[in-house]
Formats: structure tokens, sequence, C-alpha cells
């Protein structure tokens, strides 16, 4: 072992000079693996990077934990899924022959333990994962400031305010408040003193700077799926049943129109016995765990057409379960080969590059097709419910939403009632 020094940096590579003469160019990641940190680097208030883009210190082995020992002294935790640990002491075999208060010790962090690990899988994976790095750099500036925990509504100020100025940019902003949220969230501290101008003017101003106008993702139509269907969901003749690529994305399609779907519902519907069966007049998925389980019920069912029409997405359905039988609906597609792997799901970027392939391929331009994303799906599917004369209540289980509002984001064919109300004030 020969101690190094990172001499320059030309991206992507680090130039690694060793003690005995040698060097080396290394990768972010490579150096990450070996770079070598103390305590007392990290509480360094000159070190603190806000730019994770080029190296990201929380690969770096030691720097994580060094945080969250900071969080520990103030009696916070940070959540697993940040930390990237999974405590042991779950697991730890109990010791009847120890004194009551070795026992009450022994116990209370088995069922820390346990509380951790279940604050991990109470929200969906992409919102932790979303807020990692966020989150770490919240506590890296507390620490190398010597900040003490819960922190005051100022201080979380003056770190937006570095944020603002350092990044330029809104996101950067409400991403690390919503991951402020997640520590008080599960430390059991009030979160609302975070919600005044002393916190909150960095964000507010940016907004204000960077103001612009939310576009929603086009909606999917029936005939936009049928279409799909008709050209994709089938199988082609010589083909191994790994390359059966378009008869996996129409079904994924279609199963996502029908059920109204989100794209991380979607990702957890499987062909598997008891996920998905199959009955005379419908098909029915058992979907475990809505996103941030917003509904309880988890049964979805694609009822059979009344007139057996063989373009009904149930029949798609039928014919995809009788020939994928387990796995993920949505699956991972190799976008260079067309191979399919059921074992694990689709990411989203792919998932939105296969329907626009989709859309192109039923006649739509390439400017028309970019105006659809993950969302198409159910939007076009509340769009098609709301104008057929359901009622939004009687699609919310479905939807998997307990609000009345949220049919108001998603159809895209409420302006007839605007114009209605807007003429019903005469003018």
């Amino acid at each position: 072992m020969f101690k190094g020094i990172v001499t320059s940096h030309q991206f992507p590579f680090y130039r690694v000079v060793y003690e005995d003469g040698d060097s080396e160019d290394l990768t972010s990641k490579e150096l990450a693996a070996v770079l070598h940190i103390t305590k007392a680097d990290v509480a360094d208030p000159r070190r603190f990077a806000y730019d994770w883009g080029d190296f990201n210190p929380g690969a770096v082995p030691g720097f994580v934990r060094f945080l969250d020992d900071y969080m520990g002294e103030f009696s916070m935790d940070l959540p697993a899924a940040w930390t990237g640990t999974a405590s042991d002491e779950a697991s730890a075999a109990e010791d009847p022959s120890g004194s009551d208060e070795d026992f009450l010790r022994m116990e209370e962090k088995q069922l820390k333990s346990l509380h951790a690990a279940f604050i991990s899988g109470a929200r969906a994976r992409k919102t932790f994962s979303t807020t990692r790095t966020a989150g770490l750099k919240l506590v890296w500036f507390a620490l190398s400031r010597r900040w003490v925990w819960p922190l005051t509504a100022l201080e979380v100020g003056m770190y937006m305010a570095k944020l603002g100025v350092e990044r330029n940019k809104v996101g950067a902003l409400s991403v690390a408040k919503n991951a402020l949220a997640i520590i008080c969230s599960m430390n059991g501290v009030d979160r609302s003193q975070y919600n005044n101008l002393q916190a909150t003017a960095a964000l507010e101003a940016m907004r204000r700077e960077h103001r612009s106008v939310t576009k929603k993702a086009a909606a999917l139509t029936a005939g936009m799926v049928r279409a799909i269907n008709r050209r994709y969901s089938y199988l082609r003749p010589g083909r191994p049943d790994n390359m059966q690529w378009e008869f996996a994305i129409g079904g994924a399609v279609s199963a996502a129109f029908k059920l109204m779907a989100r794209y991380d519902d979607l990702v957890k519907l499987l062909w598997d016995p008891d996920f998905c069966d199959v009955f005379f007049t419908h098909v029915r998925y058992f979907l475990d765990g809505r996103k941030n389980l917003q509904h309880g019920c988890a049964m979805l069912d694609v009822a059979r057409p009344e007139d057996d029409t063989p373009d009904g997405v149930y029949f798609v359905l039928v014919r995809g379960k009788r020939f994928f039988g387990t796995g993920h609906v949505l699956p991972h597609i190799d976008r260079r080969t067309g191979e399919v792997d059921r074992t694990r799901p689709m990411a989203y970027g792919d998932y939105v590059a296969f329907l626009r392939s989709a859309l192109i391929a039923i006649g739509l331009s390439e400017t028309e097709a970019a105006l659809f994303a993950g969302q198409s799906a159910r939007a076009g599917a509340a769009s098609e419910a709301a104008a057929g004369g359901l009622h939004q209540e009687d699609i919310q289980p479905l939807a998997g939403v307990t609000t009345a509002e949220w049919l108001s984001w998603y159809n895209r064919r409420y302006l007839g009632e605007r114009l209605r109300v807007s003429r019903a004030l005469g003018l």
C-alpha cells in the first residue's frame, strides 16, 4: 500500500501520483473507493462542496458513517436508504442470562433497527433515492458548521441561501426541503417551523426568478391504445420467447391505461400466480402497495368487453398471462437488442422512450410523440372515464387516490366544463 495524492483532474479521470513514483488515472468511482478521510476532514467547513455531479463524497468509505454518528449525537436518525446500513441488532440473539437493564438495552437496539427498516419500506423507493444526495449535503453542511439538531429556521434559511447562490436552480432547493421533511418526519420533529419566510425565503425568491409554466403530458386515447395493440400486442412467429418485446410493451401500455396506473404502480404489476388471475369476466391484478400507500385497495380488475371484441384489453392481458406466466408486466428491455428480462422492471426513461416509439409507429409525428410521458396512460384513462360520464368517486378506487381533486389534474378534457361555468356568469 502506498500513499497517493491527486495532482490533476481532466474529466473523467483523476491523476494520482504515489509516493513510490508510480501514477495512474482513476475515475471518480474508483477514486472514491480508495480515498482516505477522517472525521476532521468532514468537519472542516472549507471542505464542504455543494456540487456532487463529478465526484460523490457519499461513495467514500466512512463519509456517510461520520454523518450518521453526528446525527446520533442529537438522538436523530437518518433513513437507512440514505446511509446504506442494515443494522445487525435486529437479528442478534437475546441473552436471557443478563440483567433486566441489559435485556432492555438490547431490546431497544433491536426495535430501533426494525423501526428503521420499516421506515425505509414505508415510502416508494424513488422517494428516498431522489432525496438521498440532498439530505446528505444538508447534514454535511450542518456538521461542518457545528449546528445542533433540530436546526433553527434561520439555519435552514442560510443553507437554502447558499444553495440558491451556488446552484441557481429551484429544484435543488425544493429537493433539499423535501429531504429535511423526511428527517423531521422520521424523528418526530415538527417541520411546520420550516415553512415560514425565515426558512423558505431563498426558495420562494428562486421560484419567482425562475417562474415558468408546468406543462402537462398529453393524454393517451382509447384509439391510440387500440392502435398500439393492433401493431404490437401479438407474438412474432419464429422469435425466441425472450425477444418478444413488442408484445411486452403492448401489454404494459394496455394495463397502465385500463388500471389508471402510475409508473410506480406499473412496475409492481406481475404476471405471477396470485398477482395476476384470469377469470371469464375479468383479469385481476393484486398490487402490493401503491405509491405512498394512498389507497388500501389492492385488487385491480380489467373487465371483459360486453361485445367480446378481440381488440379489448382483457384479451390482450389474457394472452400475456398465458405467454409470460411470471415476471414483471413492464419488464426490462434492452433497447439495442430487444431482449426481454422479466426478472426486473423497466426504468422510467426507457418506458417513456418505448411509449413514444410506439406512438410514432402508429402514425404520430416525433413532435407529437414528444408530448407524451409516463403519466399519459393515467391521464388518458381519467379523461376517457370522465368523458364517459363516470363520477370521480366511481373510479377513485381504481386510480388509487383518496382525494377528489385528483381528476382535475389528470383530466385533459375539462375545457367544456370551464366554458360552461364561464357562460353561466353572463356578460
